[in-house]
C-alpha cells in the first residue's frame, strides 16, 4: 500500500478486511452447500458473490492494494463465465480470504 494514503486510514481499512473475509467466507459457504443446485437459490448466491467481491475490488483499487485488486479481477471473471464452475469460484474465493486476512 502506498504512503500517499494516511497510515490511520489504512489500518482502518486493514481492520474491514478482517470481516470482509469473514462476510466473504459465509458467502462461499452458502455457495458450497448449494453446488448441486442449479436452481434461483444458487443463482441468487452467485450474484450476492459478484456484488460482493465488484465492491471490494473498487475498495482495493482505491486503497491501493494490488494483489487483492488483481485477485478480485481474477474472481470476477471465473464468475461472470458463461458456464460456471463452482469448484473454481470456491478456489479463487478462498484466495480472496487469505488475501483479505493478510493484506
Amino acid at each position: 500500500m502506498s504512503s500517499k494514503i494516511p497510515t490511520e486510514l489504512l489500518e482502518k481499512y486493514r481492520q474491514s478486511f478482517s470481516e470482509k473475509a469473514e462476510q466473504l467466507t459465509s458467502l462461499l459457504e452458502t455457495l458450497s452447500h448449494q453446488a448441486a443446485n442449479e436452481g434461483e437459490q444458487r443463482g441468487e448466491s452467485i450474484k450476492e458473490l459478484h456484488h460482493f467481491v465488484y465492491q471490494l475490488s473498487s475498495s482495493a483499487t482505491t486503497y491501493e492494494c494490488k494483489a487483492l485488486a488483481d485477485k478480485t479481477r481474477e474472481f470476477l471473471k471465473v464468475v461472470e463465465q458463461g458456464d460456471l464452475n463452482v469448484q473454481a469460484t470456491l478456489t479463487c474465493g478462498q484466495a480472496l480470504v487469505h488475501l483479505l486476512q493478510h493484506p
